[in-house]
């Protein structure tokens, strides 16, 4: 596991864990309690065609109330320079 934090005094945190993209999981927390999780569950992670992985999308976000998005990323899609449309199928409060 590896930390990262901004130098400017901000309380942005990243965590990574993993050794590359392919198998990776990265965990954003912020200052007003949001964590955005990049992990590649439901086709969020990106690669080419022979495998290598170029990037994670953000395939959930949650607040510490325990509410939460989970993004599903069509498969077989384009990705070019941004996301242009997604539909939230599964909105709600984590069970502890």
């Amino acid at each position: 596991m590896t930390e990262y934090r901004e130098e400017s005094g901000d309380v942005t945190r990243v965590v990574y864990i993993g050794t590359d993209l392919s198998d990776s999981t990265f965990r954003v927390s912020t200052k007003a309690g949001m964590t955005q999780i990049f992990d590649g569950l439901r086709n969020s992670r990106v690669a080419i065609s022979d495998g290598t992985v170029l990037m994670l999308l953000q395939s959930s976000a949650e607040d510490t109330a325990g509410n939460y998005f989970d993004f599903f990323i069509a498969s077989g899609q384009t990705v070019t320079t941004r996301l242009k449309k997604f539909n939230i199928l599964a909105i709600g409060r984590r069970m502890a």
